[in-house]
Parts: C-alpha cells; structure tokens; sequence
C-alpha cells in the first residue's frame, strides 16, 4: 500500500523526537559556587597564614597553589627564590606557618612555577 505524501508527512511529525530543551545553569552554578566556598575556607586560612610568615621580600614572589592531604603546594617565580624560601622553611618557617594554619600541614613543597615559554610549547 502506497502512502500519499500527506500520510507520509504525518508518520514523520508522528514519529519526530523532539531535542530536549537546554537543561538550566542555575544547579550547575550552584555546585561550582560551593566547590568555591569550600576551596576559599581549604586554602584562604592557608594563604593567609604564608603571607603572614613568609618573609616579606619574597613574598610577592610566590603563591600558595594548592593543599592536599597535609601537603601545602607553594609556587615560585624562579629558582633563586625556590632557594631562599626552601633555606627559610628549613630554619624554623616551616615550623611557624604551620603552627598558624588553621588547616592541618605536614609539610611544605615547593615547585618553580612554569614560565609562559614553558607553556606554550617552545
């Protein structure tokens, strides 16, 4: 049995799927706002704690990247200030910023923070 175009026509807009509208961005902006709450509160008691320590002359050359389980991550522009901050961490800073962080650190790592070079690829 042959259909008519008309037939035809409605089987296709019988049998159409529709795309689901976009889902909202409110949940998902919801979910990232707490992650953020929660890395602030992880890591800005942390930050606070190294600026107040850290000496100040190098301070503005490094930054507290992350922490995880005890182990506070600090950043360094270049490998001299690596050297002096690892010389002030092994003569009792290490000591003192711990005692002031309101989260539990067990150690300190410090890395070289990679140069724009580096990360671009040349």
């Amino acid at each position: 049995m042959k259909r008519t175009p008309a037939q035809q026509l409605n089987l296709l807009r019988e049998h159409r799927v529709y795309r689901d509208r976009a889902a909202p961005i409110g949940p998902i902006a919801a979910a990232i706002a707490g992650e953020l709450k929660q890395l602030e509160r992880k890591i800005g008691g942390v930050a606070g704690a190294w600026a107040e320590t850290c000496p100040a002359d190098i301070a503005d050359r490094t930054s507290v990247e992350s922490i995880s389980r005890g182990v506070l991550h600090i950043r360094a522009d270049d490998a001299s200030t690596r050297y002096i901050i690892d010389r002030w961490l092994r003569s009792g800073g290490e000591r003192e910023l711990i005692r002031k962080c309101p989260t539990t650190v067990r150690k300190v790592k410090v890395a070289i923070a990679p140069s724009a070079d580096t990360r671009s690829g040349r």
